[in-house]
This record gives C-alpha cells, structure tokens and sequence, in this order.
C-alpha cells in the first residue's frame, strides 16, 4: 500500500550510533567527569544507565529532558559534585561530545535509504522525520542527512529537543499531522490514515503513531529491508 506522507523515526530506524562514538564518549567521560576513577566498563554502563532511564522518563511524560540535563545526570551518577559544575563548563562539555560525535558519525542501517527515499519521493509522497533526541541534538542530527546528501528529501524535520515533546505524546503527532497538511502537495487535504509513520520502538512509534490515528510501520533495525517494505 503506497501512502502520500511518510514519517521516519531517526535512531535504529535509519541511522545507528558508530560504535567508534560510543567508545570515544565512554573515554571523554572516564577522563573529564569521573572523580571516583570508576573503572571504563564501570563508566560505560552507568552512562548507558542514566541514557536508558531519561529515554524511558520521555516516552512515560511525554517530553524531553534535553542534552545539558542530560550530562549533568550522567556526571551526578559517575559521582561528580554539581556544585561544582559551571554554566560555562557545562556547555564546554556539550560541544565537546558533539565533536566526538561528528568524528565518528552514525551509520545508516540499511545502504538502501537513499534510494529508497529518493523512489519515494518520485511516486509524489512527502516525507519528513520525528525523532526522539538525547545527547545529539537535532540540529546536530540535520548536518547528518546534508552529509548524506538526503536532507533535501525531507519536507521537515521534527526533533523532541526542539518542541519539547516526545514520542509516543500524541501532541508530537498531532503536530506531525499539522505540518504535513499545510505542505503544497496537501493543500486538497489529508487525512491521518494518508500517513504512515516508520520507527523501530513499539511504544513510541507504533503505539503512538496509531493511537493518534495514523498507520505504524515497524522495522527491525538489524534487517531493515526498507525497499522490500516502502517500495516493492
């Protein structure tokens, strides 16, 4: 079935983290916010920890704690002193990351993404993101599709950093559909059941994409097979 709008999650449904990164960031915090001289695998899962249980808390709210929250909570877990901790150095600590990221850029999931999209596109669909975000903001996720070369492919972009809600709140679906009826080619209408949205997570993209009326396509992002499924 062919739909006029098409929704993609961003992690693990087109792009996953470079395990380079994963192993960088571990480093930085080992070497930078670890006063316990927690051993790098002690360092390593209580990150992960703390990434995991924020991921959790805005799929249950329905918002977004954002990066710099983000990086206080990981260092109050390696046992840093807040109180200690400045706006600036902070902030310092934000860029830095986000350099260990664009080093080691996250990889797509399947090398039939461009295409893909691309056929996509050409059949007269509009296509757009909505993506949860955690230490990488969105903005830092748009560079990735520029270096793609796919970032002209998308008629928006939606991060949880930058409005401030999370999937599966129906809200950020709600604005999805809002902004995908205002594009040019919908000016005749469309309807919620006209959009299919496509994720990894059961709960934030399938449950919620359908709870707000629209169509859920679930992927598995270690087979993804996306020209099988999008454009058979």
């Amino acid at each position: 079935m062919t739909y006029r709008h098409y929704s993609f999650d961003v992690w693990l449904t087109l792009i996953r983290s470079n395990p380079a990164f994963r192993r960088d960031r571990m480093a930085y915090f080992a070497q930078h916010l670890n006063p316990l001289g927690l051993a790098d695998d002690e360092v390593d899962a209580r990150v992960r920890e703390v990434d995991i249980t924020c991921t959790r808390v805005n799929e249950l709210v329905g918002k977004n704690i954002d990066s710099l929250e983000l990086i206080l909570l990981m260092a109050n877990r390696l046992g840093v002193d807040l109180a200690t901790v400045t706006p600036a150095t902070l902030v310092q600590r934000q860029g830095e990351l986000t350099e260990l990221f664009r080093a080691n850029p996250p990889l797509l999931t399947d090398e039939q993404i461009p295409a893909v999209l691309t056929t996509l596109r050409s059949r007269g669909a509009t296509l757009s993101l909505l993506s949860n975000t955690g230490l990488i903001q969105g903005a830092v996720l748009r560079d990735i599709w520029q270096r793609e070369g796919i970032d002209a492919l998308f008629a928006f972009q939606l991060y949880s950093d930058e409005v401030h809600l999370s999937k599966p709140n129906p809200a950020f679906y709600a604005l999805l559909f809002k902004q995908a009826r205002q594009l040019p080619e919908h000016q005749a209408g469309l309807q919620p059941t006209d959009i299919l949205h496509v994720g990894d997570n059961p709960v934030a993209d399938r449950e919620g994409a359908e709870s707000a009326g629209l169509r859920a396509l679930l992927i598995d992002p270690i087979t993804p097979r996306f020209a099988e499924q999008l454009t058979p």
